[in-house]
């Protein structure tokens, strides 16, 4: 959307996106690299195969339209009332604890294995 639609307000933007986009990209690196065999050529053969799903569904149907947001309908102008804020604000900060806390917890188990030798 930022590319296609840059003008567009944005009445959100997620905070230290170009951080936590890289790092997430590595943490699932790395856990590719301890699947088996087995399971990383299903991956590959399953990505394969909603690869040419989606060619194939893309010749059928057409790469499809080019979209216009409605702005007014989207409700990017819309401004929440301080309580909504609050709420909202109060929402995303358990998301973000939740979330970090589960992804240490999850870099710590895959990191368990080397730090019992």
């Amino acid at each position: 959307m930022r590319k296609k639609h840059p003008e567009l307000k944005r009445s959100y933007k997620a905070p230290l996106i170009m951080v936590g986009a890289p790092v997430s990209a590595l943490i699932y690196l790395y856990m590719m690299t301890e699947l088996s065999n087995e399971a990383f050529y299903t991956g590959v053969i399953w990505c394969l195969l909603g690869i040419a799903i989606y060619w194939c569904c893309s010749k059928y149907y057409g790469a499809g339209a080019s979209f216009k947001l409605d702005e007014k309908a989207s409700g990017v102008d819309e401004i929440p009332t301080p309580e909504e804020k609050r709420s909202m604000d109060r929402e995303y900060h358990l998301w973000w604890f939740l979330v970090g806390g589960l992804s240490i917890v999850a870099t710590l188990l895959y990191l368990l294995p080397y730090l019992m030798h």
